[in-house]
């Protein structure tokens, strides 16, 4: 009788946990049906968070809205050399807007999203990125810069990301950005760079289909990412994730069908 009573009580403690989610390494998660906007899974979904990189999902899809792909940007001086990860633009280059959203969106480029802000307004794009996600119902969101660099509110909810994600995907070209695995791109003055998409997703997951990464000390491992099997598509936020890569694959399995044989 002791013996399976001790069964049953750790049964329980098993089945509590992961209902509490922690069975996933994520300090918070959301996991939202694409087609009926309901959230189907979520852990600490409103409790606000630093968001990392995954900010310039925001930044991206604001840019297209305030603009069009191939207006021409003039690298501002002050977003040259930006701290953290870079696709090292120089100032004064000539580049489009395009090419510097796929630097943003696959390299996580900080010097190309504050290229697109200072090209827009520095402030007034911040501005344009609240107002955007705030429209949207995501209240408790709030941006203090365009790169996701940890600011004292620079602060995201896993829900609000995963809203404002299945708003962004609704523009041709931001899932055309965010889905591509590599490729290159060549500024109007002749530099070279090549581009391969930090969203280990794409390759490591068949159903994939776009995501955005970000890691700062404060802010640890988040993750974007989209996944669908024809007829049923997801969106997985994880924030402050040890291991947001399984933590999303494991999500997805739960809901989609396996990639038919040969997918991919």
């Amino acid at each position: 009788m002791k013996l399976r009573g001790i069964f049953v009580i750790s049964l329980l403690v098993i089945l509590y946990s992961h209902i509490q989610g922690y069975s996933y390494s994520a300090k918070a998660v959301c996991l939202l049906d694409m087609k009926t906007g309901n959230m189907v899974y979520g852990y600490n979904e409103h409790v606000r968070m630093r968001p990392a990189s995954i900010t310039k999902i925001v930044t991206a899809i604001t840019a297209l809205e305030l603009g069009n792909p191939e207006d021409v940007v003039t690298v501002d001086a002050r977003a040259a050399g930006t701290e953290g990860s870079s696709i090292y633009l120089k100032a004064g280059e000539r580049i489009t807007l395009e090419q510097l959203l796929y630097g943003l969106m696959l390299h996580s480029g900080n010097d190309a999203a504050n290229a697109i802000a200072y090209h827009f307004g520095y402030e007034e794009f911040v501005e344009q990125m609240n107002g955007l996600v705030h429209r949207l119902g995501a209240i408790d969101t709030h941006f203090e810069n365009p790169s996701g660099l940890d600011g004292e509110d620079h602060m995201v909810t896993a829900y609000d990301m995963a809203v404002i994600t299945a708003y962004a995907m609704k523009n041709p070209v931001f899932c055309e950005i965010w889905g591509t695995k590599e490729t290159k791109i060549v500024s109007l003055d002749g530099n070279v760079r090549y581009l391969k998409n930090h969203n280990k997703l794409l390759w490591q997951y068949e159903n994939t289909i776009g995501g955005k990464t970000g890691f700062t000390k404060k802010a640890g491992r988040t993750l974007v990412s989209c996944a669908t099997d024809g007829e049923h598509s997801y969106i997985c936020v994880t924030l402050n994730a040890a291991d947001d890569w399984n933590d999303h694959i494991s999500l997805y399995k739960s809901y989609l069908k396996p990639p038919k044989k040969g997918d991919g």
